[in-house]
């Protein structure tokens, strides 16, 4: 049961990043939690390994759209951030990681959802990237992301469509960039509290699962029209959200 959870956890991390730039632990940590009994201490990080491998499959099938600039500041802060934070989340309670997942998701919820925040944007947008914005994004990233496991498209995605201004054809990309480079650093700062729990097979497994399914979705995607495919990312994430916010809750 626990190979399979991984590979279901695949197929879907690689539909919804490939829609909406997000999707890595709002799958797999309540997947893991419910089908593998695992702590969510431990399911927060092999959330982190989905949100690496569908982030880096979503940005380089749309290189042209991502802002690499943007992407590597802000994930560079939340490297620094992560190895700061992973030395205090093994004594962080898990009621306390499960109400900043749900808090999260509920922020996100608000922000893009009832704001529509995938909405059709003109080209001549402004964008305001000032370093302080970038500096709270980056921290804010980091902890979340060391502590909950969400690859930073959560609390990413509202700022790159609000106070960033980016479009979300750009902002997608952009986003997964950030979680892919972000979550590597967040790995490696608490692979030695999670090394005896990985299998190489599950987590190939699960490479290929995501593999396949952000190639047929981007196939989708390409024969939609633009406006359908605002309104599907809008869908797709208002979903996700609300499930994994019940979905915890109820655990």
């Amino acid at each position: 049961m626990d190979t399979l959870v991984w590979v279901l956890v695949g197929l879907l991390v690689g539909t919804t990043f490939s829609i909406t730039g997000v999707g890595g632990a709002l799958i797999s940590v309540p997947l893991f939690v419910y089908l593998d009994n695992a702590p969510i201490h431990l399911a927060s990080v092999w959330a982190l390994f989905a949100a690496f491998t569908g982030a880096v499959f979503t940005v380089a099938l749309n290189r042209k759209d991502t802002l690499f600039d943007l992407a590597l500041k802000i994930a560079g802060i939340a490297i620094l951030t992560s190895f700061f934070v992973a030395r205090f989340k093994p004594m962080a309670p898990a009621l306390f990681i499960k109400g900043l997942f749900i808090a999260v998701c509920a922020y996100s919820f608000w922000q893009v959802v009832a704001k529509k925040g995938f909405a059709l944007r003109p080209p001549s947008a402004p964008t305001n990237h000032s370093l302080q914005r970038l500096v709270l994004i980056g921290i804010s990233q980091g902890f979340l992301m060391t502590m909950t496991g969400l690859g930073g498209g959560v609390i990413l995605m509202p700022m790159l469509l609000g106070p960033l201004k980016v479009p979300a054809k750009q902002a997608v990309p952009t986003s997964c960039l950030t979680i892919a480079i972000a979550s590597l650093g967040s790995i490696a700062a608490q692979f030695s509290q999670v090394s005896e729990t990985l299998d190489p097979i599950k987590i190939l497994l699960l490479i290929v699962a995501v593999l396949l399914t952000t190639l047929s979705t981007r196939f989708i995607l390409s024969l939609m029209k633009v406006e359908s495919v605002a309104r599907l990312r809008t869908g797709v994430y208002a979903t996700l959200l609300a499930v994994s916010m019940v979905a915890l809750a109820l655990k």
